[in-house]
């Protein structure tokens, strides 16, 4: 790899074009902090193209320009006679204004990376937008391109290469390092100096250019600053060619001119070709490395500036190829923010490139929150009804307000508060959607087609999480937690929004076992006292308890923590969606209740009945099933009736658990009294008689006693 020029005062050259004959001492230089871009590489895009109302959603070649792209030898043409030197007066014409052509001009911070790969399809439209012609159309516009996306996807790094690909269609070549105020001034204050003007300031060099009848480049680079309103760096003039770069979607949709092109992530063959090279794999080892590479680059996500620095990590013996997975999953934070030594970004590393949208999110409390938020749900998919349901939740639903009412069945006052401080739930969504349309600007997150479905890029929400220390990611984890659970107990279009809502209820699930969040407040904290604020709620059962459960539990209960109640809550829903997540949630929730205290107390029961019907799921773990399931109906049997729904439903269970494990005559004595009373108090056609119905036959065959279990499906 060749070395890079980190740290070192760069010398940018003006460098006098053999083809032009000016014989003006052109070799003036300057010194400064150089603007390096990195090793941001090149991937996937979406073309827009001005004029049309179109965008290139399938990533199509643009259509074919209807003259040639410019190049080297169709530019060398002789410059006629009294062809202007320094500019043009007021009343020139088009046809006046010669097409100067060669390179006299290039004021660049470096040259382009040795690893750059792929973007072909990007450079094309950079051709056909930004080389000049002499088409009457590109006489009277200046053409402003934008290249968008996620800081590290790349925009710098192919704008050099367009650059150094085009430098002879350009008589001047200017490079500016937009990233504040005071380093765009700095970088137009050296190309004063070295175009020699008389004066050293932004102004006389933009008056400059929008009077010279040259073809020049000027390239305005991390056009970060949303407040910034970087048209005050265009030339007023309709001529020469802008090639910005950008992490502000509107930022591309209020400044181009000619199109502009969103970066995303690299296609999968060429980041994998890009690891490889960055690993300096000989070129004859790849096709055995192929797969490997690719289990790296879809961990990365395809993200350029985070393949090149993987190969440098790889490449210095800190790990192998096959070995950075598990790595990444393991050290994650360290790896990626990981600087190599030679050919650095501008930030150092990719979680510095990322944080640097942080500082534009400062005056955007509502996104800074919902950054944080959005690490502990699923990355795609994060849809503005998760927060309206939990608000009309918070209306309707029951909450616990007394500490005696200790119910694990029911959300409490805990999670409301929890929820309302994010400042995200509330009565009007327009907090949620600045913070959402906030983060978008940035390529922060992606809306896709679905306005108000959020998508991040895996290393987005990796980064989201690993920004914030230990006692802040539990807070925030609570906040998230309650906003899911209060969100689930909104029945309205239920099933479409369950299967919404799963990934992001397993991935905060997940997220509780592996980091070990558990030190919340007890009933009785300080907590407790925010329930006076929601003494007004309106009470409504909640869905977590079936129909037929007591209000008040008839037994002595035990204390449990809200993020217990959370867990159970989230728990419960995972179950009636199938989740194979859900059995070591209800372990955690099971343990949590059942340490030093008595089986019959009602949470436990609940939470083993959770715990049960989920090791039924598999045949090796139905003899655990059999022994909770047990307990169960030996304590219930005590304080219900025969007849009551819910000590049926811990029968048909245990029942079940019979059948599974080949125990037909325990199963028989269950069932036969299950559906003698189920044909008394239930519906022919209702859905657990029949279940019911089925399971006796089940165990009658199991038992060889074909004809009754004939006689029972015959029902």
């Amino acid at each position: 790899m060749e070395q890079g020029n980190v740290g070192l005062p760069i010398r940018e050259y003006a460098v006098r074009s053999r083809h032009d004959g000016d014989n003006r001492d052109s070799s003036a230089a300057f010194y400064g902090n150089p603007s390096l871009s990195g090793i941001n590489n090149i991937g996937g895009t979406h073309h827009h193209y001005a004029g049309t109302g179109q965008s290139d959603t399938y990533r199509a070649h643009p259509p074919i320009a209807t003259e040639p792209i410019t190049t080297v030898s169709n530019l060398l043409t002789p410059r006629p006679a009294g062809t202007l030197q320094r500019g043009h007066s007021p009343s020139e014409t088009a046809e006046d204004i010669q097409l100067v052509t060669g390179n006299k001009y290039w004021l660049m911070s470096r040259k382009s990376n040795t690893l750059f790969t792929g973007r072909q399809s990007t450079l094309q439209v950079l051709h056909q937008s930004l080389v000049p012609t002499q088409r009457p159309r590109d006489q009277s516009i200046q053409r402003v391109f934008v290249l968008v996306g996620l800081g590290g996807a790349g925009k710098s790094e192919v704008a050099i290469k367009f650059a150094e690909e085009t430098r002879e269609s350009f008589w001047g070549v200017f490079w500016v390092d937009a990233s504040s105020h005071q380093s765009a001034e700095a970088s137009f204050v050296n190309i004063a100096e070295t175009l020699n003007l008389s004066g050293r300031d932004l102004r006389t060099v933009l008056q400059w250019l929008a009077n010279t009848n040259r073809r020049w480049l000027l390239i305005l680079d991390n056009c970060d600053d949303s407040q910034i309103d970087y048209s005050a760096y265009f030339p007023p003039t309709q001529r020469g060619s802008v090639l910005m770069t950008t992490r502000v979607l509107d930022c591309a949709v209020r400044h181009k001119s000619v199109g502009y092109d969103v970066l995303e992530s690299m296609p999968s063959d060429t980041a994998v070709e890009l690891l490889l090279k960055a690993c300096e794999i000989p070129q004859l080892g790849w096709k055995s490395k192929e797969n490997d590479a690719k289990q790296v680059t879809d961990r990365l996500g395809q993200h350029a500036l985070t393949i090149v620095q993987a190969g440098a990590y790889i490449n210095h013996g800190l790990c192998k190829l096959e070995e950075y997975p598990a790595t990444l999953e393991a050290r994650r934070q360290e790896l990626l923010t990981y600087k190599p030594t030679q050919a650095q970004s501008d930030y150092g590393d990719v979680y510095a490139t990322f944080e640097v949208s942080v500082k534009a999110l400062e005056s955007s409390p509502e996104a800074l929150m919902l950054l944080k938020v959005l690490a502990f749900m699923h990355r795609e998919d994060v849809q503005e009804d998760i927060f309206t349901r939990a608000w009309e939740h918070i209306q309707e639903a029951h909450i616990v307000l007394r500490k005696e009412d200790d119910d694990i069945a029911r959300l409490s006052a805990w999670h409301v508060s929890r929820a309302l401080s994010s400042g995200l739930v509330a009565q009007s969504p327009k907090s949620f959607r600045r913070g959402r349309a906030r983060l978008a600007q940035l390529s922060i997150v992606t809306l896709k087609n679905d306005p108000d479905s959020i998508s991040m890029h895996p290393l987005i929400h990796g980064w989201a999480m690993d920004r914030m220390d230990r006692a802040e990611q539990e807070k925030i984890w609570e906040i998230a937690g309650s906003i899911l659970a209060l969100s689930t107990t909104e029945i309205r279009g239920w099933r479409a929004f369950s299967r919404n809502l799963q990934p992001h209820l397993e991935t905060w699930s997940k997220l509780w076992l592996s980091k070990g969040f558990a030190a919340v407040p007890m009933h009785g904290s300080k907590e407790r006292s925010n329930a006076g604020k929601f003494r007004g709620l309106r009470n409504r059962s909640n869905v977590f308890r079936s129909d037929s459960q007591p209000k008040t539990p008839a037994t002595t209960s035990v204390s449990c923590s809200d993020v217990t109640r959370m867990g159970f809550a989230i728990a419960w829903q995972l179950n009636s969606l199938g989740s194979p997540d859900t059995l070591p949630l209800a372990e955690m929730v099971q343990q949590q209740l059942s340490m030093g205290l008595a089986v019959s107390t009602y949470n436990v029961v609940l939470a083993n009945y959770l715990l049960a019907i989920n090791l039924l799921q598999k045949v090796e773990t139905a003899a655990r099933a059999e022994t909770l399931l047990e307990e169960i109906t030996r304590v219930q049997r005590h304080r219900l009736k025969p007849q009551d729904p819910e000590h049926l439903k811990y029968q048909h269970a245990l029942a079940a658990t019979y059948l599974m494990i080949e125990q037909y005559e325990k199963a028989i004595g269950l069932l036969e009294k299950v559906v003698e009373i189920y044909e008394t108090t239930l519906d022919p056609k209702d859905p657990k008689r029949l279940t019911s119905l089925q399971n006796l036959a089940w165990a009658y065959a199991g038992m060889k006693q074909y004809e009754d279990a004939i006689g029972l499906l015959e029902k």
